[in-house]
């Protein structure tokens, strides 16, 4: 096989690796814009509705990844680019629109989208300026129980690091700032949103409460 040959089988493995991925994420996006649509006449899907919906931007940041590799390997592969589908984007934007507009509706008056806790409201002790200083010698993670709200998620992917990181002040908030929690039940949280060589990179690290920050 020639080089030319080659590039050619390397170029329609990279558009068929990106089509899997952007059909994945286009089918993810329809799923919600689907639950939007029910969540009218079924209000009991109405937390689990809002809570898939902050997942929307992340996929459409993925689509749009996925879509322009594909659009990138059809141009490459001459006389292939008329088998691009101009259409998709702008139905994909549509549904999350629909979807987002259908969310700030149903969403309870005085509540933020983004932040759940309205859904899961977190533990909540008595007042402190009435509770006397714990007695107990038992481990402090028995209330260490978060609400359940999808923490960001990392695969070591370069592509999708400005997504994670601009949406690491969500763990910030979930997990970093929860006083109830001890340093090394962080360190589970945050191991638990790293997956694939991001996972990896860190699994040498033992966890304790010494490599929190090490992490």
């Amino acid at each position: 096989m020639s080089t030319g040959e080659q590039e050619i089988e390397r170029i329609k493995r990279v558009k068929s690796f990106a089509t899997v991925k952007r059909n994945a994420a286009v089918s993810n996006i329809r799923a919600v814009h689907d639950m939007a649509l029910r969540v009218v006449k079924e209000p009991d899907l109405v937390p689990q509705f809002l809570v898939a919906v902050t997942d929307l931007d992340t996929l459409w940041t993925q689509f749009k990844l996925e879509d322009e590799s594909v659009l990138d390997s059809l141009v490459r592969l001459q006389g292939e680019s008329d088998n691009y589908v101009v259409d998709l984007p702008s139905e994909v934007r549509g549904l999350i629109t629909e979807s987002k507009a259908i969310a700030q509706k149903v969403t309870p008056k005085g509540a933020e989208l983004i932040d759940m806790s309205f859904i899961n409201p977190p533990l909540h002790a008595k007042p402190t300026v009435s509770q006397p200083a714990a007695t107990s010698s038992g481990p402090p993670s028995s209330f260490s129980r978060l609400p359940e709200i999808p923490l960001p998620t990392f695969d070591g992917d370069y592509r999708y690091w400005p997504t994670f990181r601009d949406r690491f002040n969500w763990f910030k908030a979930l997990v970093e700032c929860r006083s109830n929690l001890t340093t090394t039940d962080k360190m589970y949280y945050l191991i638990g949103c790293l997956h694939g060589k991001a996972a990896d990179a860190v699994r040498s690290i033992p966890i304790s409460s010494d490599n929190y920050d090490l992490a």
